[in-house]
């Protein structure tokens, strides 16, 4: 029988789904500090290098997700935007981090932050009801 996820893999994704839920709380009790460090984005990068392509778009798309219904944060409309976006970062860490020659960090955050570039566009306007400006994406 093929299994989709490893049991390594499934204990690893555990554990950085775990971390990406608990270090923003660690940042945001210090004021200021979640949104500059964006302390869920870290565990799912560094989730990355240890984790099939598949589970580490799986533990990126659920780490916002379950943060949001959770603790609130961040809030619903916005966790599906960081969804597609830390989705992105975990897939991409984990495939370039396999080619030795990429850079692997800033090729995963330029396609995770151009994913959720393309998709504010619509995301603005539909759902918030604001028009789209590349000023709100770039404080994001």
């Amino acid at each position: 029988m093929n299994r989709p996820f490893s049991p390594r893999d499934l204990i690893t994704a555990a554990a950085v789904l775990a971390a990406a839920l608990l270090v923003p709380q660690l940042f945001h009790s210090v004021q200021n500090a979640g949104s500059i460090f964006l302390p869920m984005h870290i565990p799912v990068l560094v989730g990355g290098f240890f984790l099939s392509p598949p589970a580490a778009l799986v533990v990126g798309i659920l780490a916002p997700l379950l943060s949001g219904a959770v603790t609130g944060m961040p809030a619903y409309p916005f966790a599906w935007l960081m969804a597609a976006e830390l989705g992105t970062y975990g897939l991409m860490t984990s495939l370039l981090s396999r080619r030795p020659e990429m850079n692997t960090l800033a090729g995963a955050m330029v396609a995770g932050r151009l994913v959720r570039f393309v998709l504010s566009i619509g995301f603005y306007p539909l759902v918030m009801g604001i028009p789209f400006s590349a000023t709100l994406v770039a404080g994001a």
